[in-house]
């Protein structure tokens, strides 16, 4: 079932991204064009679907969110309609959609059945919006849990595979990669982590910044993920104006490289399962811990406050996504498949779609 999630005007995009198309969505923002909450109308959804695994946010419209689950790609669009991208029925694992027009869409996974592409897909890209797909790059090599796509360079793709556990970037839009092997969760994440007692629900300093790397580098976790195809181990979110820097996600801590994943410092404690950079204000970010909830920094991880949001364990948020344009409207998915809308930047939230059954 899926309800209408209300938009919230994002600040004037003319400086910020200077481009015609976002001065003139800005523009419609700020006129309030956009329409606001209308309340919850409950559709059913299209048999097959079990799970959302990874969405993806139209940077033309905060009420149009692609969801990628086990059985399609599907949109959820104004007035609470859902419905299928295209007919093919492929078995997504991961989702992103590159940062120029026409805004194409990444993916990962596998093909169903009668669907002639190769298995596991590698990396897929559809360029109108999930109707038409066509392999890229580790094609039948990898099924990757986790895309990201650089937001100031659409050349940039980072991928994820757990199994078995590997960080893969791509500087040609995916169609060459570069795999890094993680070993498991390193004795780098322990002596690097800051003690999880200063994790707390109100402003922490954590000491050290993302202005330079100091003290020994931290490895990627390698542990698998909770399932086959459950939630990534490690979730990644490339910088929004610094090319080579990169967030992740991970069971030891949300770790800050510089180097595009060479070299890694811990800038919060604990399990983290999912980030976002917020593309407006960089110093703005949003993050998952497992023990504390939904935390926010608004000065680039020095430090943190819990926002109020936590799920009931073994729950928890698999996919943390910001809109571009409009930075108050957030959304995520959980393990168990359910997606979570906010207007007011994940102070308070609604559910946009329940899990579902076969």
């Amino acid at each position: 079932m899926v309800a209408r999630l209300g938009t919230a005007a994002g600040p004037d995009v003319a400086a910020a991204r200077g481009t015609a198309a976002r001065r003139a969505l800005a523009a419609l923002l700020i006129a309030g064009l956009l329409l606001g909450v209308t309340g919850c109308t409950w559709l059913r959804r299209p048999p097959g679907f079990t799970q959302v695994r990874a969405l993806g946010l139209d940077p033309r419209d905060p009420d149009r969110v692609y969801l990628a689950t086990d059985g399609g790609l599907l949109v959820a669009g104004p007035g609470g309609r859902l419905e299928p991208a295209g007919a093919a029925r492929l078995d997504l694992t991961a989702l992103a959609i590159a940062p120029v027009e026409p805004w194409p869409l990444y993916a990962s996974g596998r093909p169903g059945p009668g669907v002639d592409l190769p298995d596991p897909l590698g990396m897929v890209v559809s360029p109108d919006g999930g109707r038409t797909w066509t392999p890229v790059g580790l094609s039948g090599e990898v099924r990757l849990s986790h895309l990201a796509v650089s937001p100031i360079d659409p050349r940039l793709v980072y991928g994820w595979a757990d199994p078995p556990g590997q960080l893969y970037h791509s500087e040609d839009g995916g169609a060459t990669w570069t795999a890094r092997t993680a070993a498991g969760v390193a004795d780098g994440v322990a002596a690097g982590v800051i003690g999880a007692a200063m994790v707390a629900s109100t402003a922490t300093d954590i000491p050290g910044s993302p202005a330079g790397v100091s003290g020994t580098p931290t490895a990627l976790p390698g542990a698998a993920a909770e399932e086959d195809n459950g939630p990534p181990a490690v979730a990644l979110a490339p910088h929004p104006r610094a090319r080579d820097q990169l967030l992740a996600a991970t069971p030891g801590g949300l770790l800050w490289s510089p180097d595009r994943g060479q070299r890694w410092q811990t800038l919060l404690a604990g399990p983290v399962t999912a980030v976002a950079y917020s593309l407006q204000d960089p110093q703005v970010i949003l993050a998952y811990h497992r023990e504390e909830g939904l935390m926010e920094s608004r000065n680039g991880g020095r430090t943190w406050t819990a926002l109020g949001l936590r799920l009931p364990a073994p729950d928890g948020v698999a996919q943390i996504a910001i809109h571009p344009v409009a930075p108050a409207v957030v959304y995520l998915t959980t393990f168990r498949g359910e997606v979570l809308g906010s207007r007011d930047g994940g102070r308070t939230w609604k559910t946009v779609v329940r899990p579902g059954r076969r």
